[in-house]
Protein backbone atom coordinates (compact mmCIF):
# COMPACT_ATOMS: atom_id res chain seq x y z
CA UNK A 1 0.00 0.00 0.00
CA UNK A 2 2.74 2.47 0.76
CA UNK A 3 4.73 2.00 -2.80
CA UNK A 4 1.92 2.22 -4.69
CA UNK A 5 0.51 5.69 -3.08
CA UNK A 6 4.02 6.92 -3.37
CA UNK A 7 4.23 5.66 -6.92
CA UNK A 8 0.73 7.80 -7.46
CA UNK A 9 2.14 10.74 -5.02
CA UNK A 10 5.41 10.64 -7.80
CA UNK A 11 2.81 10.08 -10.86
CA UNK A 12 1.28 13.11 -9.48
CA UNK A 13 4.71 15.22 -9.25
CA UNK A 14 6.41 14.26 -12.74
CA UNK A 15 2.59 15.01 -14.75
CA UNK A 16 2.63 18.28 -12.74
CA UNK A 17 7.03 18.90 -13.94
CA UNK A 18 5.86 17.24 -17.24
CA UNK A 19 3.44 20.53 -18.08
CA UNK A 20 5.34 23.35 -16.88
CA UNK A 21 8.19 22.00 -18.43
CA UNK A 22 6.28 21.99 -21.74
CA UNK A 23 4.93 25.42 -20.98
CA UNK A 24 8.81 26.73 -20.56
CA UNK A 25 9.40 25.02 -23.90
CA UNK A 26 6.80 26.66 -25.36
CA UNK A 27 7.73 30.00 -23.89
CA UNK A 28 11.60 29.40 -24.52
CA UNK A 29 10.56 28.99 -28.29
CA UNK A 30 8.79 32.08 -28.19
CA UNK A 31 11.65 33.75 -26.93
CA UNK A 32 14.06 32.06 -29.18
CA UNK A 33 11.62 33.07 -31.94
CA UNK A 34 11.71 36.64 -31.03
CA UNK A 35 15.38 36.76 -30.03
CA UNK A 36 15.97 35.35 -33.94
CA UNK A 37 13.97 38.37 -35.23
CA UNK A 38 15.82 40.93 -32.87
CA UNK A 39 19.05 39.51 -33.70
CA UNK A 40 18.39 39.19 -37.36
CA UNK A 41 17.46 42.43 -37.33
CA UNK A 42 20.73 43.78 -35.56
CA UNK A 43 22.98 41.93 -38.10
CA UNK A 44 20.81 43.80 -40.64
CA UNK A 45 21.92 47.54 -39.01
CA UNK A 46 25.20 45.89 -38.79
CA UNK A 47 25.49 44.92 -42.26
CA UNK A 48 23.77 48.26 -43.10
CA UNK A 49 26.86 50.27 -41.10
CA UNK A 50 29.64 47.87 -42.75
CA UNK A 51 28.63 48.85 -46.57
CA UNK A 52 28.72 52.43 -45.44
CA UNK A 53 32.63 52.00 -43.68
CA UNK A 54 33.40 50.40 -47.01
CA UNK A 55 32.04 53.40 -48.90
CA UNK A 56 33.87 56.02 -46.56
CA UNK A 57 37.08 53.51 -47.06
CA UNK A 58 36.80 53.43 -51.35
CA UNK A 59 35.95 57.48 -50.96
CA UNK A 60 38.90 58.06 -48.84
CA UNK A 61 41.51 55.53 -51.21
CA UNK A 62 39.72 57.10 -54.75
CA UNK A 63 40.98 60.75 -54.68
CA UNK A 64 44.54 59.17 -54.28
Amino acid sequence: MDTCHQIRKARKKILIIVAVGHKLVRIAMQCGEIWRCVKQWLTHCEEGNGVDDERRKDTSVKPS
